[in-house]
């Protein structure tokens, strides 16, 4: 039985993920009369989803057994059939705590999570005594994981890292208030830190901003927004005494210019109160260009700390007055402005008033832009009041603003006093309809639930932290809910038998993904599988197509790439089921990654796995068969044979001199040159050093490239001319064009020189002779005029494609092919597709 899932990322960024959960459509292939499956397993963050809903499928019998699994009892004559199910969130709210909680840690103080929803982030700013640090979580396969935890980059003592969170859209760019920092011995003056999220999904320090003129207690950073697009920080300083108006506050904005930020405004209040708070709340719509400032306690018409909010334009580098907004009710005392929160195009407000009403019940106040000016829609407050509540400690408006969700931090549950609450609201017209209650599921007395909140690009993923809750008896270690709301619908498709002799292609290409094509005789490519088969590990990944358990079905062998280390998983192409445990090749210390192929070196129906390391690895090659379910290393030599070489090698593997024997061709990786070795495979799995060559070391391209191409170069073999010998195909490495060159293996072991003169195949793919993000390579026999057929990826930082030429199409050397091109995943890849 095999489950195999039909995935499709549309999705732009890099990192982009599909919003949580994903029903991936998959195909149920099983011989018996019953077959039991979890729709599930082929699904990213599976293990997070359950199934809510199914429809029966026209024929047999299908019985839900579990959360994702299902039991099948297939009618006689069964060819096929298909039925749709539904996903959703497994737990409603998902509590995320430290696994050690710590005393006073306050974790969930501040949050943030990407349009995506699976990059969440989180501040606990009393942690380590008061130093601070914010953590970094990503959805997985079962759960939220604590992928890193980053801390101030200087002066961190008692500093409050973490107090404010700014997230970019994609999850791309983070901004950490620290409004404790004593910068330069000026105590509490505050920062903000800049990090920035790297192609191995971690943050790295980018930048540290403060205030020019910041003296003690300003608290810079106490609050702060990041645009969406990561184009404008916008960052409150609320004890600020402008003009000497003593904590009238103010707030600096920066812009993005390259990949630092500059200051471009410093904004106060038309006319500065004494302890106004200005800066207290800020908010920036998803381009930068509508900014919204909090003074919570400014007074109004004589009404003290009533508050109020401004609004600002912002037009390239110049930052406009826009208007002013007060309470559609002003009354002394109400705070008004200590939340705010605009819709991604900056024509929604929401304001919160956390003292408003009878004995601080709170309230939440909404406005619709026209023109210069916001007009009051709606006043919300909590149905089931009570005093104390502080409906509106804290609010958000989902990016397209069709979500608003409140925080109640003061709001008793049950017998929990001050356990807190929060409310959700869907927008109907102008306004908001019914609020829906939410209530932390670890409930605790004091714990502060709402005391902060987002609703993410579509209120898809609601997050609520509780600060002060108590956590396994340890009192405001703190907490976050995650409250996961979307469902999706897909098909599942039951089908009777595989057909082994089809032709199959992996393709690889944005973090963590691998697809699964397979050809028809005239080279059309349909799409199999799309999985992240090596999940939590969202890097680059390498895969090869090969029978490896001799039951004569290919199956998927798939590697780590540069940030993974050397771990290999083998998925058997029948069943789906792993053949061995995954494991690693080289030591736990490598984290470089590694390249493969895989053959039938020694004809016993069953195909080794040859492994060469990639970035910061030598020239070494290790040879590895399963046998008798374990992993046994057959052979370990030096492909490139230059043992203080650290670029790396490539391989595949074909015969070569037509002797029936596979043979293994090394090219040499990034600093080294288009180098090739090639070994008999007669000589191979003797483990006795170094195999016998069948030709001495060339390079695969001629002339100036021998020595401008510093890169290395991609390699393949494959019976292109028919001659039932392997010929050597090569495609250029990073930094070098998207050339293949594909010479007779014949010609080669004869005269390289003359190989080079007559060549198969030479050409740029798509004509492309300027772009230096190379060219990926493999060989596939696709249709039945007994030759391989050339398939290429494209290269790095390139719109992502996969090419195939099949070999009755080549045309004289020089010239492109006629060719049929899929894109697999969408947008630009910066790690390029890798064929395989």
């Amino acid at each position: 039985m095999g489950v195999r899932s039909l995935l499709r990322l549309d999705c732009l960024e890099e990192r982009c993920t599909p919003a949580f959960p994903v029903a991936v459509a998959d195909i149920v292939t099983f011989a018996s009369a019953t077959v039991d499956f979890d729709v599930r397993l082929n699904d990213p963050f599976g293990g997070m989803s359950r199934v809510v809903n199914f429809s029966p499928p026209a024929t047999g019998s299908l019985t839900q057994t579990g959360d994702g699994s299902f039991r099948y009892i297939a009618p006689p004559g069964f060819l096929s059939t298909t039925f749709e199910t539904t996903l959703g969130a497994q737990v409603a709210d998902l509590a995320i705590t430290d696994s050690t909680p710590q005393v006073g840690s306050r974790l969930g103080n501040a949050v943030a999570i990407a349009a995506d929803g699976n990059l969440l982030i989180v501040g606990a700013f009393s942690s380590d005594g008061a130093s601070g640090n914010v953590r970094i979580y990503q959805r997985g396969f079962s759960g939220w994981e604590l992928r890193q935890t980053l801390t101030a980059p200087e002066n961190a003592a008692t500093s409050g890292f973490g107090t404010s969170l700014g997230l970019s859209a994609d999850g791309s760019i983070l901004a950490i208030g620290a409004p404790g920092s004593d910068r330069g011995g000026i105590v509490n003056a505050g920062q903000v830190f800049l990090f920035r999220r790297g192609g191995d999904g971690q943050f790295q320090f980018a930048q540290t901003l403060t205030a020019a003129d910041g003296q003690a207690d300003d608290a810079f950073g106490f609050n702060l927004a990041l645009s969406a697009d990561g184009s404008t920080l916008v960052v409150g300083t609320f004890s600020a005494d402008p003009g000497g108006v003593a904590d009238a506050g103010r707030v600096i904005v920066y812009r993005q210019s390259g990949t630092s930020f500059g200051q471009i405004a410093n904004l106060t209040a038309a006319t500065p109160q004494a302890g106004a708070r200005f800066g207290n709340s800020v908010a920036v719509s998803a381009d930068g260009a509508v900014i919204a400032v909090g003074a919570f306690r400014a007074t109004v018409s004589g009404n003290a700390n009533a508050g109020r909010v401004d609004l600002f334009t912002r037009n390239g580098d110049t930052v406009t007055p826009l208007t002013s907004v007060n309470s559609s009710m002003v009354a002394a005392g109400d705070q008004f402005g200590n939340a705010v929160s605009l819709s991604g195009d900056g024509t929604r407000l929401a304001v919160g008033a956390d003292q408003a009403g009878a004995n601080d019940r709170g309230q939440v106040e909404l406005f619709q832009r026209s023109g210069n000016t916001f007009a009051f829609v709606q006043m919300l407050t909590a149905p089931d009041a009570a005093d104390s509540d502080r409906f509106g400690t804290s609010v958000s408006l989902s990016t397209d603003g069709s979500t608003l969700l409140i925080g109640a931090s003061g709001a008793d549950v049950g017998s929990f006093n001050g356990a807190g609450k929060a409310y959700s609201a869907e927008r109907t017209g102008n306004g908001f309809g019914a609020l829906t209650l939410l209530i932390a599921s670890n409930a605790s007395s004091g714990a502060g639930y709402g005391v902060a909140v987002t609703a993410g690009s579509d209120g898809r993923s609601l997050v609520i932290g509780a600060r002060e809750a108590t956590v396994n008896g340890v009192a405001n270690a703190g907490s976050v809910s995650v409250r996961d709301r979307g469902t999706a619908t897909t098909t599942v498709t039951l089908t009777r038998g595989i057909d082994p002799t089809a032709t199959r292609l992996l393709v690889s290409g944005p973090p963590g993904q691998l697809q699964q094509y397979r050809y028809d005789a005239d080279g059309n490519a349909t799409l199999e599988t799309n999985t992240l088969p090596l999940e939590p590990f969202n890097g680059p990944i390498r895969a090869a197509a090969a029978d490896i358990d001799g039951d004569g079905v290919a199956d998927q062998v798939i590697g780590t790439g540069p940030v993974g280390g050397s771990r290999i998983r083998i998925i058997s192409g029948a069943t789906g089921a792993d053949i061995v445990p995954s494991f690693s090749v080289f030591e736990s210390s490598f984290t470089g990654g590694i390249f493969l192929a895989a053959a039938d070196l020694d004809n016993d129906g069953r195909a080794e796995i040859i492994v060469t390391p990639d970035v910061g690895g030598g020239g070494r090659v290790v040879i590895l068969s399963i046998l008798n379910g374990a992993v046994q290393q057959r052979d370990n030599f030096f492909g490139i044979d230059d043992p203080d070489f650290r670029g790396g090698a490539r391989v595949a593997v074909g015969d070569i001199n037509g002797d029936g024997r596979p043979d293994v061709v090394i090219g040499a990786g990034f600093g080294g040159g288009p180098r090739i070795a090639v070994f008999d495979g007669n000589a191979l799995l003797q483990g006795a050093g170094s195999p016998q060559k069948l030709i001495s070391d060339f390079f695969a391209f001629p002339g100036e490239d021998t020595v401008t191409l510093r890169n290395g170069v991609y390699v393949a073999v494959g019976d292109l001319d028919g001659d039932s010998r392997g010929d050597f195909i090569f495609g250029g490495g990073p930094g070098g064009g998207p050339r293949v060159f594909v010479l007779s293996g014949e010609r080669v072991l004869a005269d390289v020189a003359d190989a080079q003169n007559r060549p198969i195949a030479n050409f740029f793919v798509n004509n492309d002779t300027t772009t230096r993000g190379g060219i990926r390579v493999a060989a596939k026999r696709i249709d039945s005029d007994n030759r391989d057929d050339l398939v290429v990826g494209s290269g790095e930082v390139l719109p992502t494609q996969i090419r195939t030429y099949l070999a009755r199409d080549f045309t004289p050397p020089g010239s492109e092919p006629p060719a049929r091109s899929i894109d697999p995943f969408g947008g630009v890849s910066s790690n390029g597709v890798f064929v395989g």
